[in-house]
């Protein structure tokens, strides 16, 4: 059995869904998912994050503690015993504890025999590029886009499409986000289209952020652009991501919510741009996070 624990916003719950999910095809085991860290409510400095793979087309097995968390809070109950059994059962050596230390490809958990239980972020396509096929299908949308929606995704599919995303929010605004990762600043979006602008005839610029605002005040394509903030989808923040998958070019933020709108995006000629810079913090490597084939500027 894998267990992994299940902790980030979406993107971040994407990568680590996918790893278990391929970390137990190849021990030709189940997997399941852990929610007690991201469910609970203890009061501490992190944005609070909500299970959002439930809108993939997928059926993953949760642990009992998960499913009682789901139903009723209770915090640091779930929490606290889901950990100790962990450790409990490491010690023991019935289920080996497998803590991500430094953000990378670790091919060597991939020979870890018996049980595992995994407990980090996960970022690379390495990890699952063995069942790519499955994961794709997997990250299919359970919900049709709205009508309006679909209207702008019929010109994301006529055109030569680019989803440009741009996050700012807690990448400015909260201390240890800003520290760690913290916005990629505005020279790089200026590179990344003077590049998209050399190989692309006519792009038709598609817009997504969390500050629309700056976005419009900061950014100049020279074409035509649309801007789609939260406004467009409400709560349902999947319909953006199913919106950027539908164009053909992408201009991603150091961000795993655009790095898996670049990945599933699918249009034959797709060209990727990612920033160099993925972390602010010098001690995180992000040599592994962004794909051999998309251009880092």
């Amino acid at each position: 059995m894998v267990t992994i624990n299940i902790r980030g916003g979406a993107g971040n719950q994407m990568f680590q869904y996918a790893f278990a999910k391929a970390l137990a095809r190849a021990k030709n085991t189940d997997f399941r998912l852990d929610l007690t860290q991201l469910l609970d409510r203890t009061p501490r400095s992190i944005t609070f994050r909500n299970y959002e793979l439930g809108a993939f087309r997928i059926a993953p097995c949760f642990t009992l503690l998960s499913r009682l968390a789901m139903k009723l809070s209770a915090p640091l109950i779930y929490l606290g015993v889901s950990y100790a059994l962990t450790r409990a059962k490491d010690i023991a050596g019935i289920q080996k504890r497998v803590v991500e230390r430094k953000i990378g490809f670790h091919p060597e958990i991939f020979s870890i025999k018996g049980d595992v239980y995994l407990d980090g972020w996960w970022q690379s396509e390495k990890y699952f590029k063995s069942i790519e096929r499955e994961v794709r299908e997997d990250f299919s949308f359970r919900a049709p886009l709205t009508s309006e929606l679909k209207v702008i995704g019929e010109r994301m599919g006529q055109d030569d499409s680019v989803c440009l995303h741009v996050r700012r929010g807690d990448y400015v605004t909260n201390p240890n986000a800003s520290r760690e990762i913290g916005f990629v600043g505005k020279n790089y979006y200026e590179r990344a289209l003077e590049f998209i602008v050399k190989r692309v005839p006519s792009p038709r610029f598609f817009v997504f952020s969390d500050d629309i605002p700056w976005c419009r005040e900061n950014l100049r394509t020279g074409f035509l652009t649309e801007f789609i903030g939260a406004d467009y989808a409400g709560g349902r923040w999947y319909e953006h991501l199913e919106l950027m998958t539908l164009c053909k070019h992408f201009v991603i933020a150091n961000s795993s919510f655009s790095w898996w709108a670049a990945w599933l995006g699918s249009r034959p000629g797709k060209i990727v741009i990612a920033p160099k810079r993925w972390f602010n913090d010098p001690d995180l490597s992000s040599k592994d996070v962004v794909p051999e084939s998309w251009i880092r500027v």
